[in-house]
């Protein structure tokens, strides 16, 4: 991790953003019961959410032979705090659009990942060094997701992940801003 440290750039913005996605999934699970979504609907955005994500897979090839990987993943990290900027405001089918949004950015940052991975890591330390990866995700998941737990009680769901938005976008600017 030492000798390449954009792999270790990468294994934290994987795994932020991998963690916020995730608790936001969870998260607005627990909207749709306390909106009164009925079972076939939850069950049918999840339908739509897998979809998705298939399709967001199928994406991930097309958009690394369209941008450079800073670009790329630049632009993920905008869209990502768009969508949950954008809960702030939004009425429930807007929240529905977020969630699925963001879903589908899950999808595609997975594959595309562990593209960037495979071409920075040795194959002799790929599982060692995937580990890492998935101990930063861990531990990135053990604070965010009673934080953001603590934040939706505190105030709201919207102002929660509205206000993580504001961070990812100050902190991906900030972090993008040096490259």
């Amino acid at each position: 991790m030492r000798q390449f440290p954009a792999l270790r750039h990468l294994m934290v913005f994987h795994a932020a953003f991998s963690a916020l996605g995730t608790t936001y999934y969870y998260y607005f699970q627990s909207v749709m019961t306390a909106k009164g979504f009925s079972g076939l609907l939850i069950s049918g955005i999840l339908v739509i959410t897998a979809i998705l994500n298939v399709g967001g897979v199928q994406l991930t090839p097309w958009l690394q032979r369209k941008w450079p990987q800073t670009q790329l993943l630049r632009g993920l990290a905008i869209v990502l705090a768009g969508a949950l900027i954008s809960t702030l405001w939004a009425n429930t089918l807007g929240l529905v659009g977020g969630y699925l949004l963001i879903n589908l950015l899950l999808a595609v940052i997975e594959p595309l990942l562990s593209n960037y991975y495979n071409q920075l890591i040795p194959s002799a330390q790929r599982a060692t060094l995937l580990s890492i990866s998935s101990m930063i995700f861990s531990l990135m998941m053990v604070v965010l997701f009673p934080v953001m737990g603590w934040l939706v009680e505190q105030s709201s769901f919207a102002v929660a992940f509205g206000g993580a938005g504001v961070v990812v976008l100050i902190c991906g600017w900030l972090v993008f801003h040096r490259q």
